[in-house]
């Protein structure tokens, strides 16, 4: 359900093949709208927290505030955000690879490269998950890290957009006025604007 593939378990009979496109479909629709949402709460608290603990010890000068909280907009800057979410993706990676040295007995750089692949769904199939308690904790460990390490790659595009739309405004906001910008203004034509 989280796209992954691995290879090494398939449905061979072709009522467990329905079976299996059936739970795909709708399954992944169904965990992905229940787990954005799980995953969208834990962020939003997150931030919440963060925020909350800034205005508590906000202090006259400069202030950590100030970085992390953008209050034109009245929520975090988004660098933080890709930051935190950038930081629970080397999480999840670090937790999985964990899992998959001890458990299922992988030296560390294959144990890594497994669990990098299988949270960013590419799941080539030359390593999988073998043991009954791996596996075990794979189904929901990659529930959880395949949506965080989505939502890491939507807050970097949101980080690309943002720095896109600042870089704009500031070039319209910063050209000369023209004669005929102050006449494209006048929209009613008589001769003011306000």
């Amino acid at each position: 359900m989280c796209t992954i593939g691995y290879g090494d378990i398939a449905p061979l009979t072709p009522m467990t093949k329905l079976f299996a496109c059936v739970f795909v479909l709708v399954g992944f629709g169904f965990i992905d709208i229940l787990l954005s949402g799980l995953v969208n709460f834990v962020l939003d608290l997150q931030e919440n927290t963060i925020l909350t603990g800034l205005q508590m010890g906000a202090r006259e000068g400069f202030s950590a505030r100030d970085y992390i909280v953008d209050v034109a907009k009245g929520r975090m800057r988004i660098r933080l955000k890709v930051g935190l979410a950038l930081g629970v993706v080397v999480l999840c990676i670090g937790v999985g690879s964990l899992v998959l040295c001890f458990v299922e007995g992988l030296d560390w750089v294959d144990s890594i490269y497994l669990a990098v692949m299988s949270v960013t769904t590419v799941g080539y199939g030359d390593r999988a998950f073998k043991t009954l308690p791996g596996r075990l904790f794979a189904a929901i460990w990659l529930l959880f890290s395949t949506l965080m390490v989505a939502r890491a790659f939507l807050y970097l595009a949101e980080a690309r957009i943002d720095r896109r739309h600042r870089r704009l405004a500031k070039k319209v906001l910063h050209r000369e006025i023209t004669i005929e910008d102050w006449l494209a203004a006048d929209i009613n034509n008589t001769g003011f604007i306000r």
